[in-house]
């Protein structure tokens, strides 16, 4: 599953429920101990280890990302903090020895876990940051033959969808999984705030604003009052140490 970080004007948009952000950035820290090094992979624009390298003491951090112009980006971004390096490459083939790391991170970002797995250190952490199936489920229902195929999850036994995701880290080589989801509610004020989003992340194939416009005014029927069309964001926190 491969996500944008949002980049839309949220000034206008309500938000409900846990801040699951936070709620990762405080897992990170808590494990974060002096010392150790730490790697972002697909790390966009860096603002979790710049925010780790910011709160806590003598901790290396890795950003690893693919796109050269959001490395380029995140370099100028994080110049002025210590502890922190910014790499370039591909994802699937991380260029560390085995077990170079005491923390990995995946948020939201292409990654191959078996070279996760092979970069972390014996009994470390991997906390992963990623998407649960009724996440966007409003758009997804809008549009079930035309969604993203690789920016959503949609697992193969709906009821069982946690099962799924433990067994298929299980495989890799993990241990001492554990997995939590949290679901957020956003109120977005407007149809082309929407449009914004699809477009953005993406999350419908060959949209047209014009086109599918008439479509997206269905969600109208769930806006509240003072508060604006809902979209739900259902998001997930997996922690597992290596074998």
């Amino acid at each position: 599953m491969v996500r944008r970080d949002k980049t839309i004007n949220e000034a206008n948009i309500i938000n409900a429920g846990p801040d699951t952000h936070s709620i990762y950035i405080e897992n990170i820290i808590s494990k974060a101990k002096p010392g150790c090094k730490v790697i972002d992979v697909g790390c966009g624009t860096a603002h979790i280890i710049v925010d780790l390298a910011k709160k806590t003491d003598k901790v290396f951090c890795v950003g690893f990302d693919t796109s050269r112009a959001m490395v380029n980006t995140t370099r100028k971004n994080s110049s002025e903090i210590s502890g922190i390096c910014i790499v370039q490459r591909d994802s699937r083939q991380l260029p560390f020895r085995d077990g170079s790391f005491d923390i990995v991170l995946n948020r939201l970002a292409e990654c191959s876990l078996s070279e996760i797995r092979r970069v972390l250190k014996n009994g470390a952490v991997f906390l992963q940051f990623g998407l649960g199936p009724e996440n966007e489920k409003e758009i997804l229902n809008l549009f079930p033959e035309r969604y993203e195929k690789d920016t959503f999850f949609i697992p193969k036994k709906p009821e069982q969808w946690k099962n799924e995701v433990l067994n298929g880290i299980r495989k890799i080589g993990f241990a001492k999984i554990g997995l939590d989801d949290y679901e957020e509610i956003s109120y977005y004020p407007s149809i082309e705030e929407i449009m914004d989003l699809i477009e953005m992340v993406p999350l419908v194939e060959d949209f047209d604003g014009e086109k599918d416009k008439g479509t997206l005014e269905r969600l109208l029927r769930n806006r509240e009052d003072g508060k604006g069309v809902q979209i739900t964001y259902h998001f997930t926190i997996l922690e597992a140490t290596g074998l």
